[in-house]
């Protein structure tokens, strides 16, 4: 099995379907008013409750901006895997160039509107605020750089910057997965934590892919023997 199918297996496809469960309980809640998520606020300890909770009553009272911000961004997420498929970058090259045209059109709402709901943000504090900050400016920065890049030509430069988007991208999963167990783990609330969670979620994944890049990168006067080896 090639690389790149495995890493999208193990890695990628998780944390893809954790924020895209996040954005349609979010989605679902904002149109319902409902609490998509009940059941697993059961399993949480009361401080936790309140705090989910409070978050969501936030998250409701700004619907606009935050429908601005869970339609486009679901859609990257969901478009995110297909960038790792060996078979579909090789077998159909038009498809895989529209899928990435959509990313990176999609990626700019995205970006913009997650910076705005955190400066609006009254939760998770400077912490929170700075991991977003610098989170959502690599991944606006990563955007526009790749699509330079692919303008004049310059796959292998594209190819990197797009894993860099990405790997910010999938900080939305990333921080989810870890919050719960730094919940569990400290005895503080999620509120209360939140900004180490945002920071954490986001640095691990782009670490992850700075490595991939490193990984992969072909050396001088070799031919990119590694075309399966990711975005």
């Amino acid at each position: 099995m090639p690389a790149s199918v495995r890493v999208a297996g193990l890695i990628v496809v998780p944390l893809v379907a954790i924020a895209l469960t996040a954005a349609v309980g979010r989605a679902y809640a904002l149109a319902t008013g409902a609490e998509p998520f009940a059941a697993v606020y059961a399993l949480l300890p009361p401080g936790a409750i309140e705090d989910a909770r409070a978050v969501e009553r936030w998250f409701a009272a700004h619907a606009t901006l935050t429908w601005a911000h869970i339609i486009p961004g679901s859609v990257f997420i969901a478009l995110v895997p297909l960038q790792f498929v060996r078979g579909l970058r090789e077998n159909h090259p038009r498809l895989h160039r529209w899928s990435g045209r959509v990313l990176l059109l999609t990626a700019l709402p995205t970006g913009v509107t997650g910076i705005l709901l955190q400066l609006r943000s009254p939760y998770g504090g400077a912490l929170a605020l700075s991991s977003v900050l610098v989170a959502g400016s690599l991944f606006l920065a990563a955007a526009v750089v790749a699509y330079q890049a692919i303008r004049r030509g310059d796959r292998e430069r594209h190819r990197e910057w797009m894993i860099r988007m990405l790997a910010v991208g999938l900080g939305v999963g990333t921080v989810r997965v870890i919050a719960v167990p730094l919940v569990l783990l400290t005895g503080q609330r999620p509120l209360e934590l939140m900004g180490v969670a945002f920071w954490l979620g986001f640095a691990l994944p782009v670490a992850l892919g700075e490595w991939w890049i490193r990984a992969t990168r072909p050396q001088p006067g070799t031919a990119r023997a590694a075309m399966g080896a990711g975005v």
